[in-house]
């Protein structure tokens, strides 16, 4: 079998772009470089502006709910589905929970009322070593359980 030769021209070398070519592409990276740091900033600040207030009368007359007995086993049965070995956790409750809001639907819809409980939870992992204590937030309201991540706003109520 024979190998035909390729009868298309070869492809343009460098040297026949234009010479600012490479000068352009530079500037737009730069730009676009500097776009890319301000965006997190700009996030930020257009979050901070849609949070929905909180005013003292709704801390009044909201409606927290009630808190189940079993709350803590209602915790540690949630954690199940999250932790790698939830029968090594070790669970420190930080007081009672307390009563507060929390933004469970995005900071634009007005915050839920209930109750706020922090946990510190220790368990293993893939490797079989412990971790170390992880700090948890949890909201509860009723018979509902939400787990409330880093980034969730949500406050204590005084």
């Amino acid at each position: 079998m024979k190998h035909r030769q390729s009868t298309s021209p070869p492809p343009a070398s460098f040297a026949a772009l234009p010479p600012n070519f490479w000068e352009g592409i530079f500037i737009m990276i730069s730009a676009l470089k500097a776009c890319l740091k301000t965006l997190p900033v700009l996030l930020f600040f257009v979050s901070l502006g849609c949070v929905t207030p909180v005013t003292p009368e709704q801390i009044t007359n909201a409606d927290y709910g009630t808190v189940s007995p079993t709350y803590q086993d209602s915790i540690k049965k949630y954690m199940e589905g999250v932790l790698f070995d939830p029968y090594s956790a070790h669970y420190r409750f930080f007081g009672e929970p307390a009563k507060g809001y929390a933004y469970l639907s995005g900071t634009i819809h007005p915050p839920t009322f209930g109750y706020l409980v922090h946990v510190g939870i220790n368990a293993k992992n893939r490797m079989g070593g412990y971790v170390g204590e992880q700090p948890y937030r949890f909201f509860l309201k009723n018979d509902q359980l939400w787990i409330l991540h880093e980034y969730a706003k949500a406050e204590v109520v005084r």
